[in-house]
């Protein structure tokens, strides 16, 4: 028990200490970059180049797309070319030598880039808010009077946590009214409040009357997210706070759960 303990206080710790900015870009992406050819014979134009190899780089978001920085230049191979129209040039104020994603603009003739998905992949720090509607106890003594039994109740816990993000990311497609979809799997400790019946003759022999008691609940979770919504399985020990705690069979003791999480930082 008090290495459970333990264990669930440094995972948060862990999860901020690798927190990181930079992001995996994915082998096989298709990113674009403006060349400002003005006082040669050409015209302006836009490359479109494609990742060779994973790499990491740091994502900033702009209105239409992704602007990223710290390229692996040398892992990229221009696949294709568009020239820009004169007159609309000045689409491309200050994108000079800047690399983006997802270019949907028309260019001279008509030409337009092929729209891909932008799929990248990255680990951070994340403050999950969750219920867990289920919790399965096992029984207590000889079961007679308090067997397994599955247990539903009011419940608010926070997960802070380590996440994993696979994310894909195009303008023209929307899934769920998003751009940006992100499949990610997040694990970490939990701490909680709820609150569960004491009754005299089951859970809590000994105790006066029938009462509901506050609980403190700490644990911890692995959870399955699409976007800011998640589903998992959590497991924790419950304690009723105050004296109808030494009563309560269930004291400390393990559960199992389901959860469902929304983000409260992204």
């Amino acid at each position: 028990m008090k290495n459970v303990k333990i264990i669930i206080v440094l995972l948060p710790l862990l999860a901020m200490v690798s927190c990181c900015e930079e992001k995996i870009i994915l082998k096989g992406n298709k990113i674009y970059r403006y060349m400002n050819n003005q006082g040669t014979s050409k015209r302006d134009q836009v490359i479109e180049y494609t990742v060779q190899n994973d790499f990491k780089g740091k994502i900033n978001d702009k209105n239409e797309n992704y602007k990223i920085s710290d390229v692996d230049e040398l892992n990229l191979k221009p696949t294709d070319t568009a020239d820009i129209d004169g007159n609309n040039t000045g689409s491309f104020l200050n994108m000079e030598n800047i690399y983006y994603t997802s270019e949907s603009k028309a260019f001279k003739g008509g030409k337009k880039f092929e729209s891909d998905n932008f799929r990248f992949r990255y680990g951070k720090f994340a403050l999950t808010g969750m219920t867990i509607p289920l919790k399965f106890r096992g029984g207590v003594g000889n079961d007679t009077i308090n067997p397994p039994t599955v247990e539903t109740g009011f419940n608010v816990n926070f997960a802070p946590a380590y996440r994993l993000n696979w994310s894909s990311y195009n303008p023209s497609k929307k899934f769920l009214g998003n751009t940006l979809t992100n499949y990610s799997l997040t694990f970490g400790g939990l701490l909680g409040v709820g609150s569960t019946d004491l009754k005299v003759k089951s859970n809590a022999p000994g105790l006066l009357s029938d009462r509901k008691s506050s609980t403190l609940t700490y644990g911890g979770m692995v959870l399955f997210g699409l976007n800011s919504i998640g589903i998992g399985y959590a497991f924790g020990f419950d304690n009723v706070m105050g004296e109808g705690g030494k009563y309560w069979v269930y004291q400390n003791k393990i559960w199992h759960g389901i959860t469902v999480s929304v983000d409260l930082i992204k």
